[in-house]
């Protein structure tokens, strides 16, 4: 359950409304998300049922945001997506 643990994380990160907060949120999906393809074939039903409710989230707050020059990390998001699935 690591990868909703992680979500939940970056999640508080950016509720804080801290400058710069977002930068480094996207900069953490990002690494989340190569992890998470690293990682796929090594994780349980569960785990992987985790990894696709983290990045259902991570992709909502993506289309909230809308297009910034930080988070532009919609072809990497999406091929994670097809890789965990």
């Amino acid at each position: 359950m690591v990868p909703l643990a992680n979500c939940l994380s970056l999640m508080y990160m950016i509720g804080g409304n801290l400058r710069g907060s977002r930068k480094l949120f996207w900069k953490n999906v990002s690494m989340e998300c190569e992890r998470l393809r690293e990682e796929h074939a090594k994780l349980n039903a569960w785990e992987l049922l985790a990894s696709m409710q983290a990045l259902s989230i991570y992709l909502l707050v993506r289309l909230q945001e809308g297009e910034t020059d930080y988070n532009n990390y919609d072809y990497l998001m999406l091929t994670t997506v097809i890789v965990v699935c």
